[in-house]
């Protein structure tokens, strides 16, 4: 029996296969224009299409701006994304067959990953108010960077006021800070599913929220104090008798306050929310007060079936331990397998918040999930079931690994209300994993509580001389996705008899003093064959071609730049302004590091072989061009 051939499938099943479940950009780029009358056909006969541009190589995406002008009306799902392909969205939104989004007419899903840095303030506007025009659904923002913010806190309110909408999600890395929230309550809006993370919100806005989306079913807030109430004092308050939440079953909440203080506003909340069927709560830097949840919840939320209490940056003061076994002992939490406490002890403040690595891979998780990896967890109260659906251990996904953790486990100490605490939590579903420090006690910790087979994202940039261990737990993490390490570690991948690691795609050696080298790329290419995004420092710009010969698959490059640091932010935007007279690649710049965008052009681009290494990145060079008084250059309002 021969083999099938996709020409052998009948046009319905190509019909499906190309509107639900092929990139529109394999679509153009392996089949359109291919001799085959009958493959074009279909593929013009087709309804709808999604593209794709997560991760998307620069030459293909070059091919698929140059087409996509033809199925501009037929495009049902949008992805676009700058990291690890900066200038993507700005190039998307700059051409002139594309936008403003208005063209679009079957657009009904639209992802952005924007680094707002990169993409024009006019543009990134225009872009914004054409959205209102559309039919969309669902829409998926995740902004990063501070610069033209304004245009997000304007075009917020109008995003509600769109009637198709039905899913939103906006997660920033900075704070919005003067969002007109009470506009909100002229309007009525149709969003069931809402996610707002980065942006300022406190209760009193919420409830602006509740009284325009009231048919809201799932909400996930990050609520503050009313300290930004100044920016609009002048206006009149337009809360209205707001009715009663009946469709919303499940709210997630991140509180930044004490939350006695603003126990009143809770109440209020949870009084607009009878029918909550799950909720989770967490709260940074508070004491440890559960009664106050407790009353809340017997009070309001007589529905509830699930509900999990967090506590962040948790510090144990006198009396707690007791306080702590007491809670054990409660009916209201021991009765209900689904009612459970989380208490997170961190690895130290915002330990990556200079270094999110793994940000592109994330691009999901909440900010503060990123930056804060936990160090110690205790889970309330201790249950006897290991199976439990909801287990709260099962949300810890990262973890920071170091001696403090070791030192809780030791078995001499049996007093220690960690040990008595946490001897029945098994970390099953932890996907992006910091070693800081490992030796036998930890060693045999993480066998035991940890599968490694789920590990996605790997730190062991902070270990020393630990090949013994390394080359004992690479080998089970055979879905790691990216790795940060030293130079020394690569050590461990010459002597140690690993696999492949073909689902692995970045690589970050960020963290090493010595420059990346040929030697360096041999070794890392004949371990993980398929990485696509590398970060190194420092690096001889003369030795990028050799780039492409060790890493085909290679289309994103993060070197740190030559020379201090300019704490002047006009000498920065003039210096991007300059490079990107002079070179052929798009590039972003954040703080001193530097991420190429690559293409073949990139590695054939004459400038690698003028320049000595990172001349012609360094901030504080004297050439003239620098200091040309005929370089243009745009002000902060235009740039």
């Amino acid at each position: 029996m021969s083999p099938s051939k996709l020409e052998s499938l009948p046009n319905e099943i190509l019909i499906e296969l190309f509107e639900k479940h092929i990139n529109g950009i394999d679509i153009i780029r392996s089949f359109r224009f291919q001799l085959n009358k009958r493959i074009d056909s279909i593929i013009l006969g087709c309804r709808r299409f999604k593209f794709d541009f997560i991760k998307c190589y620069k030459t293909d995406f070059c091919f698929s701006m140059g087409l996509l002008p033809a199925y501009v009306d037929k495009v049902e799902q949008l992805a676009l994304s700058e990291q690890n392909s900066p200038g993507q969205i700005h190039a998307f939104l700059a051409s002139e067959y594309l936008s403003p989004f208005a063209s679009f007419t079957g657009l009904r899903k639209l992802y952005m990953n924007i680094i707002t840095d990169t993409v024009e303030p006019t543009i990134l506007t225009q872009a914004f108010e054409s959205l209102t025009k559309t039919n969309l659904r669902a829409l998926s923002i995740v902004i990063n960077g501070t610069e033209s913010l304004r245009s997000f806190d304007s075009i917020i309110p109008k995003l509600f006021r769109m009637q198709t909408l039905k899913q939103l999600s906006i997660i920033s890395n900075s704070t919005m800070e003067r969002i007109d929230w009470q506009s909100l309550a002229d309007y009525s809006s149709n969003i069931k599913y809402l996610t707002l993370k980065g942006v300022n919100c406190d209760f009193e806005n919420a409830r602006y929220i509740f009284q325009c989306a009231s048919g809201l079913k799932y909400v996930d807030l990050t609520l503050e104090a009313n300290r930004y109430r100044r920016y609009y004092t002048a206006k009149e308050p337009k809360i209205q008798q707001v009715i009663q939440m009946s469709k919303l079953q499940t709210m997630i909440l991140k509180i930044n306050g004490d939350t006695t203080s603003l126990r009143d506003s809770i109440n209020s909340m949870f009084q607009l929310t009878p029918f909550l069927r799950r909720l989770e709560v967490r709260i940074d830097n508070s004491s440890f007060d559960v009664t106050i949840w407790e009353n809340l919840v017997e009070t309001n939320l007589t529905k509830l079936i699930y509900f999990t209490l967090q506590y962040n940056s948790f510090y144990l003061k006198d009396g707690d331990e007791e306080n702590i076994l007491e809670i054990i002992k409660i009916p209201f939490w021991m009765e209900r397998k689904d009612f459970n406490i989380i208490l997170k002890k961190h690895a130290g403040e915002n330990k990556s918040s200079n270094d999110q690595y793994y940000l592109g891979s994330l691009e999901n998780s909440s900010a503060d999930d990123l930056r804060m990896f936990a160090e110690k967890w205790y889970v309330l109260p201790k249950r006897q079931e290991k199976n439990i659906r909801f287990h709260p251990a099962n949300q810890i996904t990262n973890v920071t690994i170091s001696k403090s953790l070791a030192e809780s486990y030791n078995p001499n100490n049996v007093e220690n209300l960690i040990l008595a605490l946490m001897q029945n939590i098994d970390l099953n579903n932890v996907e992006n994993l910091i070693i800081n420090q490992i030796d036998d006690t930890i060693f045999a910790l993480m066998q035991e509580r940890i599968a490694f087979s789920h590990i996605k994202h790997l730190d062991i940039s902070a270990v020393r001389n630990t090949t013994k261990y390394l080359s004992n737990i690479l080998p089970s993490m055979i879905n790691l996705r990216s790795i940060k390490m030293t130079g020394s570690a690569l050590n461990i991948l010459k002597s140690a008899s690993l696999p492949s690691f073909p689902k692995l795609t970045f690589i970050d050696l960020a963290m090493d003093k010595y420059p990346f080298s040929k030697d360096h790329a041999n070794t890392l290419s004949t371990v993980f064959p398929n990485v696509e995004h590398l970060r190194v420092t420092p690096l001889n710009l003369s030795d990028v071609p050799i780039l492409n010969t060790y890493f085909p698959k290679l289309h994103s490059l993060t070197f740190l730049s030559n020379g201090n640091e300019s704490n002047d932010d006009y000498k920065k935007k003039k210096f991007d302004y300059d490079l990107r007279r002079i070179v052929t690649f798009l590039f972003h710049r954040k703080a001193e590091w530097i991420t190429i965008w690559l293409d073949q052009d990139v590695y054939k681009d004459d400038i690698w072989e003028k320049c000595e290494s990172g001349q012609i990145f360094n901030l504080n060079t004297n050439q003239s061009r620098y200091n040309n008084p005929y370089s243009y250059y745009n002000n902060d309002d235009d740039y």
